[in-house]
């Protein structure tokens, strides 16, 4: 995803002209005049409409406040690390634009857009360079030869502790389509190591495997939580795959969560778009410890290598690794005892 500053220098190279749609801009740029913002991210969501932007949270508050045929003829669109979900962004946006619309796509070389636009340009689509500065390219597509594109919700299932666990997929949310090393060390360790029975927290819930097998555990109250929109949805279409029920809701870090836990589980990111970067997870840390009720556990899995125990121990209480391997840890951390 581009920062800011190139966001910024690539707009002034190339001005936009006339009324925009923007798609999954960078945190902390705003729009001009009227212009809609959509994006996929709650944090960024957040910080527009509380600075009076419009903007829509997800496609389908984008399909509700933009409606179809809009009269917009212009889209400026970032391009994320994953193609899948650049592809699914941009059928979900041809849909909200006039026939004869132009899209601006902007991403980093290193994001795969070349790759992008050549792999749709041999099924049609009409596209040509218009930029290219700061290790970033820009691009200009004419919506009306965007191919269709079958991108959507789909399926995929696992089984865990002898059922079988259907898992929504969107394009974008981490894994997509199975179940990833430090995941399946953190779930071994919820049938060795017993959570206590209560109100528990899946922070950061992805696609929501996680938080089914935690709500199959009659002693437990789930919440779940994820900053992404895709993670959101698949979280609660998992649920429902499975016949069971939680509460799921966007939340940027812990931002959106008031509860207190008796325990909170997490497989947390360490990155963000293309970079690597433990900030996520340490502002998290930070923040923790106020949202466990006394003696309230914190279970994390993590890379091996990452730099977390000295800042559980301080932030939320003494620890111990319950499961490890080569690449992976489980840390559990007590508060308040």
């Amino acid at each position: 995803m581009l920062e800011a500053p190139d966001f910024e220098a690539l707009l002034n190279r190339n001005p936009i002209d006339k009324r925009a749609l923007w798609v999954n801009p960078p945190q902390g740029w705003r729009p001009p005049n009227d212009d809609i913002v959509m994006t996929c991210h709650w944090g960024h969501a957040r910080q527009m409409r509380e600075a009076g932007v419009r903007v829509a949270y997800g496609p389908e508050e984008s399909r509700g406040l933009i409606g179809h045929g809009s009269g917009f003829q212009v889209a400026v669109m970032t391009h994320p690390k994953s193609r899948t979900e650049w592809l699914w962004m941009l059928k979900n946006l041809v849909g909200t634009l006039l026939p004869d619309a132009r899209i601006h796509c902007l991403g980093h070389k290193k994001s795969g857009i070349e790759g992008s636009i050549r792999q749709l340009r041999k099924q049609g689509l009409q596209a040509h360079k218009i930029d290219s500065a700061r290790h970033c390219q820009v691009w200009q597509l004419e919506a009306s030869s965007v191919p269709a594109l079958q991108l959507g919700l789909s399926e995929w299932t696992l089984e865990w502790g002898g059922e079988p666990v259907r898992v929504a997929a969107l394009p974008g949310v981490f894994a997509e389509g199975r179940l990833d090393a430090g995941s399946q060390l953190l779930l071994q360790t919820l049938s060795e190591h017993p959570l206590p029975a209560g109100r528990v927290l899946d922070f950061g819930c992805g696609a929501g495997v996680l938080t089914v097998v935690l709500a199959r555990d009659e002693r437990l109250v789930v919440d779940a939580v994820d900053v992404q929109w895709q993670a959101v949805e698949c979280t609660r279409h998992t649920l429902a795959f499975n016949g069971l029920d939680a509460a799921v809701w966007p939340s940027d870090g812990l931002s959106d969560v008031d509860a207190r836990y008796e325990a909170i589980v997490t497989n947390p990111p360490f990155h963000e778009h293309v970079k690597q970067t433990t900030a996520v997870t340490e502002r998290f840390l930070q923040q923790v410890a106020r949202h466990l009720k006394p003696g309230g556990r914190l279970r994390l899995v993590a890379n091996a290598f990452l730099p977390y125990a000295d800042l559980l121990e301080h932030e939320v209480g003494p620890f111990e690794v319950l499961a490890e391997t080569p690449a992976y840890r489980v840390y559990e951390a007590r508060h308040g005892e």
